[in-house]
């Protein structure tokens, strides 16, 4: 029924966006930077892969579903990374696609010690399919059509590492007006993240976290510390500003493979409306060949 799907566009835009849900909310951001800040590439001697899933609102007829997929590598005599990333996010009738290339340069202060900056580039398109709703009054004209519109999408970020602090902040579609209002628009998105690691022993550290995203006139703060041991399995607890109460893992399989999930519990003054909120991530690493030298004068 149409105010059953009203009802699901109001929570959306509750807690999302005073248009509709329109980037993904993922739980398991701080091991899936890149999809939302493109100078995240990690600097490291290996490509990284990461596909993740996101159901949200278990037991909800068309609730918000996400999956997502990026590959990087850094490419160190540049001092560059490079990504590939994509998005799908469905719920209700409307759905969006982003496809990015994303490219970042980074500037070395010291081993541990760097800033970089961050472009991205591709498309966004966002679908509504309103054939299947049903009307009260059976007389009144369904205006809500199939419509989709395709539009070049920029991203733009910022990183800078420093020991065991990550500060960074990134604003997605940031062509779009902010004064503009209609369906398929795809709202800017800003993002600013601050967390630093505290190792207390060589086998334990725990890392707070703050983050905000600001969607148009919303703007929600998130707090959550991961622990690690031996840097092999990090559980952790977060909240996110009247929506939920995040709890979350990390396991490092094998050398790699690592394996993340979270649980959203729903919190605040729609606790009763919506039920919980699964996201799994898969990380993987393939090894970049070692350079070998095959001149004798190497040894001299």
């Amino acid at each position: 029924m149409i105010r059953r799907y009203l009802l699901l566009v109001l929570l959306s835009a509750f807690f999302t966006s005073v248009v509709a849900q329109s980037d993904p909310q993922f739980s398991l951001h701080e091991y899936n930077r890149l999809q939302y800040n493109p100078a995240s590439t990690a600097q490291s001697d290996y490509i990284n892969i990461h596909l993740s899933v996101r159901q949200q609102w278990v037991g909800w007829d068309e609730a918000p579903a996400t999956q997502s997929f990026s590959i990087s590598n850094y490419f160190a005599n540049l001092k560059t990374g490079l990504a590939l990333t994509a998005v799908n996010d469905t719920w209700g009738k409307e759905s969006i696609k982003n496809i990015k290339i994303k490219y970042s340069y980074h500037v070395w202060f010291d081993d541990d010690k760097y800033l970089s900056f961050g472009l991205g580039t591709g498309i966004v398109i966002k679908s509504f399919d309103g054939s299947g709703l049903i009307f009260e009054d059976v007389q009144e004209p369904n205006g809500y059509m199939n419509k989709t519109e395709t539009r070049l999408d920029f991203d733009f970020g910022m990183e800078l590492h420093y020991s065991g602090l990550v500060l960074g902040v990134a604003s997605n579609h940031i062509t779009q007006n902010y004064s503009e209002t209609e369906l398929l628009r795809v709202p800017r998105h800003n993002y600013a993240y601050l967390s630093y690691a505290i190792a207390p022993t060589s086998d334990f550290s725990f890392t707070p976290t703050v983050a905000v995203s600001h969607i148009d006139k919303v703007v929600l703060p998130e707090f959550r510390c991961a622990f690690t041991m031996r840097d092999k399995i990090t559980a952790g607890i977060g909240y996110r500003l009247d929506d939920a109460m995040i709890l979350f893992t990390k396991i490092q399989m094998f050398e790699s493979i690592a394996f993340a999930y979270s649980y959203d519990m729903t919190a605040g003054s729609m606790q009763s409306y919506r039920n919980g909120s699964h996201e799994i991530l898969l990380e993987l690493k393939i090894f970049k060949p070692k350079k070998y030298y095959n001149s004798p004068r190497f040894f001299d």
